[in-house]
């Protein structure tokens, strides 16, 4: 978590310094589970970008990695895209 953590604030601090509210994505294709620590810092990372008019951008999601994570964000936080589409 603290590595992605330190990729996903370099390029939260970029879209802030540019002011480009577009979306922040990030390839998944490789990831097969995660855990609270790792949710909550894609909670906290789509929150903020949501409040930059900004998204986060999940791509290359297995089908049970997607439907885990709708489950946990009934807000619609983050944009799901399946392995398929990436």
């Amino acid at each position: 978590v603290a590595e992605l953590w330190a990729q996903l604030d370099a390029c939260v601090r970029d879209i802030e310094a540019t002011g480009d509210a577009c979306a922040l994505c990030v390839d998944c294709t490789a990831l097969r589970e995660f855990d609270a620590a790792g949710l909550q810092l894609l909670l906290v990372t789509a929150r903020h970008l949501d409040s930059m008019g900004a998204r986060l951008s999940l791509l290359g999601l297995n089908d049970k990695l997607r439907e885990q994570l709708r489950g946990l964000d009934p807000g619609g936080l983050f944009d799901l895209q399946a392995l398929e589409a990436a």
